[in-house]
């Protein structure tokens, strides 16, 4: 099957981060009702968007934004893809971080093929 559409949504997570958790200089983070808050925006707005592919800024844990894919009642059209943390170097990739950009491109195709996807990453 050829693509012929894909949609990409993208939006700031504004920090989403456990509660109790420093951020930054805070070292209080996120409260219990701000926590519950950005988990409820969240999800809210991966309902309103609902492209075939999100992409997510400013997450520090990946147990917040399952948990707002939950409550959004679509995790099942949905697979996380979340990078484990890198090294970032300026200047190049070390070889740790080339293969993980490897393992999240292969699961990037296998997360658009089970959405009838043919095309591939590359």
């Amino acid at each position: 099957m050829k693509l012929k559409q894909l949609s990409i949504g993208t939006f700031n997570l504004y920090n989403l981060n456990e509660p109790g958790l420093p951020i930054y200089t805070d070292r209080m983070g996120w409260s219990r009702e701000e926590y519950e808050r950005k988990i409820e925006w969240t999800s809210q707005m991966i309902r309103l968007l609902r492209p075939d592919i999100f992409g997510f800024q400013e997450l520090w844990h990946s147990a917040s934004l399952d948990r707002a894919l939950g409550e959004s009642g679509l995790a099942d059209e949905y697979d996380l893809i979340i990078p484990e943390k890198c090294c970032w170097r300026a200047d190049r990739l070390c070889r740790n971080c080339t293969q993980r950009i490897d393992d999240w491109r292969s699961r990037v195709d296998r997360a658009l093929s089970r959405k009838g996807h043919a095309e591939k990453l590359g």
